[in-house]
């Protein structure tokens, strides 16, 4: 039988994780160890580390393994009133959120989650985080931007993760008031203002 090479990695693909050999019909699957450049330390592991549990916590565990297009995915969750209630009380919330203004709530209980603070006052309000941050964080260019980074618009929040072949996106939510949500994976140059909030801004973590 002919010999068969290993593929190599190329950091250029976005499909470099599982390469696949054709040989006389028979597909062999190589699964390709994430590279060192892709590896997260500190706050950025502890954020990617939340984000993904969340997402897994939902039912949308291989969300971050799909491979970006170039406008978003989204991918339909639900987040149950039970859910809602742990969210608004990790993000710092005496009453829950009303489940069609999750964004910023759910942005502020993965940083909590992570041993950050909360941001904003109320921490469910996009205009109160925006306050924030100009104070206590830096702007960031979308090529300086890293995971944990905070995404905003006039209107929407999110937080910056990496996906599994390194490429960074706004993971954000929106929902009806229903329960029914969409956990969304946006491209950071879609009109997100991006902000680095300073190192000292860490506190206890809540459960």
């Amino acid at each position: 039988m002919m010999a068969i090479n290993p593929p190599v990695y190329n950091p250029m693909s976005e499909s470099f994780r599982l390469a696949r050999h054709e040989d006389n019909g028979v597909g062999i699957q190589y699964h390709i160890a994430t590279p060192p450049n892709l590896e997260l330390k500190g706050t950025q592991s502890a954020i990617q580390s939340q984000a993904e549990k969340f997402l897994g916590d939902l039912g949308a565990g291989s969300f971050l393994s799909e491979p970006p297009n170039e406008n978003w995915n989204e991918r339909h969750v639900t987040i149950a009133p039970e859910l809602l209630h742990t969210l608004s009380r990790q993000a710092g919330l005496q009453t829950n959120v009303p489940g069609n203004l999750i964004c910023a709530t759910v942005l502020n209980a993965l940083r909590v989650r992570a041993g950050l603070r909360p941001l904003g006052s109320p921490s469910s309000f996009v205009p109160a985080i925006k306050e924030d941050l100009t104070t206590h964080a830096a702007r960031v260019s979308v090529a300086e931007a890293r995971v944990g980074d905070v995404a905003l618009t006039d209107v929407h929040a999110g937080i910056v993760v990496q996906l599994s072949d390194g490429t960074k996106r706004v993971l954000a939510f929106t929902g009806d008031g229903q329960g029914k949500a969409r956990a969304q994976l946006i491209p950071l140059e879609f009109g997100w203002t991006l902000y680095h909030v300073r190192a000292d801004d860490r506190a206890r973590t809540i459960r």
